[in-house]
């Protein structure tokens, strides 16, 4: 079985690769990119970056607050069965702690009612070890809610379920 490289893996048209190559041997592009490279891995550019997004949303009166998640846990799963994904469950204090009600159930059984807020990020694409494609979902939710399900088997289960579905 034949693997893809990389360079396949981005599919690009034929006029693309000769742009890109004969961008790349020319010296000044060579620097531009590089720097344009350092300049978007730096954090203190991200950090202002974002300044200048809460600052020009504000002037339109949007509240924009940036969340960083901080890793939980991750579950590994497909997309239909077929193509691999990893799930990150993730926590950030900007999302709202989970809260629950007594109340009843089927044939009047007392329970608890949950609820567990959570924000889901779009999925991304990224390449595995063989250069096989997967997707990667950040599910964020309030720290306390990772906090109970660390101790709490069941709770992590509802937790898990929901951030598959």
């Amino acid at each position: 079985m034949a693997t893809r490289s990389k360079l396949e893996d981005l599919d690009l048209t034929t006029e693309e690769v000769e742009r890109l190559s004969k961008a790349f041997k020319d010296e000044k592009f060579r620097e531009l990119f590089q720097a344009y490279a350092e300049e978007i891995s730096n954090p203190e550019n991200k950090k202002k970056y974002e300044e200048e997004i809460t600052l020009m949303e504000k002037e339109r009166g949007v509240d924009v607050k940036f969340v960083h998640p901080q890793p939980g846990h991750v579950l590994k799963t497909s997309l239909n069965g077929v193509q691999k994904c990893y799930i990150n469950v993730c926590s950030n204090e900007l999302i709202s702690k989970p809260s629950c009600e007594a109340g009843e159930g089927k044939g009047n059984q007392k329970g608890q009612y949950w609820s567990l807020p959570y924000s889901l990020a779009p999925g991304r694409e990224d390449l595995g070890k063989e250069g096989k494609k997967h997707m990667i979902y950040d599910v964020v939710f309030h720290p306390e809610t990772l906090y109970i399900a660390r101790r709490n088997q069941r709770f992590k289960q509802m937790v898990d379920s929901i951030a598959t579905e």
